[in-house]
């Protein structure tokens, strides 16, 4: 079963994409269900969000903002919220 977007936050890495993991635990998420945002396909992927991606899902911070995702950065301030507020720290 795939994991809904509301299950997810994201954090920034090094490249400056997202990684997302699970909001409760912190984990990276393997699968990722987009039904009524369109397909999402993981940086330097072929293959889409709905199928299993075992070393976690990375995707751009343009695609967070597009499925209203929260974004953190390295230091756990937020950076992007579901209101799309863009915030500098």
């Amino acid at each position: 079963m795939n994991t809904q977007i509301n299950e997810v936050y994201g954090k920034l890495n090094a490249d400056g994409n997202v990684s997302l993991l699970y909001a409760n635990d912190g984990y990276p998420v393997t699968r990722l269900d987009t039904a009524g945002f369109g397909t999402l396909y993981p940086v330097d992927s072929d293959v889409s969000t709905c199928y299993e991606h075992p070393e976690g899902i990375v995707v751009t911070l343009s695609d967070c903002h597009r499925l209203k995702i929260d974004v953190e950065n390295k230091i756990g301030n937020l950076v992007v919220d579901y209101n799309e507020r863009w915030r500098n720290y």
